[in-house]
């Protein structure tokens, strides 16, 4: 499927912003825990230093693939757009947009469908996160 990938603007931060709750809602992350309010998500966002685009496809906001000054990437789609392969390709365009030596995704590992995207891009598995959550 064809799609475009173009740098972030402040009008897409509602679009963003209203993807990660909805993934949120699936339990599957491992890295947004906890959704902050929208200026303090954006706060953070920016002084993580995040370099961000969105995925347009049919001239519609299909999600965002972004990569930390560390390297940390993260992707997103809509759920139109999901399992089309378009995730996996605006990866491989973004690595391309943003040269750095090492990559590192966190994966949660009931996520299959992310954890045969990294892998499919030549990421290997280098350990596992353990959780405990204390209820007060």
């Amino acid at each position: 499927m064809k799609y475009i990938l173009r740098e972030m603007n402040s009008d897409d931060q509602n679009f963003i912003y209203e993807l990660i709750k909805e993934y949120l809602k699936t339990d599957l992350s491992v890295t947004v825990l906890i959704l902050k309010s929208f200026e303090e998500y954006f706060k953070a966002y920016n002084l993580n230093n995040l370099k961000t685009y969105i995925v347009i496809v049919n001239d519609e906001r299909a999600g965002f693939v972004h990569v930390t000054k560390d390297g940390e990437i993260g992707y997103y789609l809509t759920k139109k757009y999901e399992g089309k392969g378009i995730a996996s390709n605006a990866v491989k365009d973004m690595l391309k947009l943003q040269p750095l030596k090492r990559y590192f995704a966190t994966v949660n590992i009931n996520n299959i469908r992310s954890s045969e995207l990294v892998k499919g891009l030549g990421f290997s598995q280098k350990g596992i996160i353990y959780e405990k959550i204390n209820n007060k």
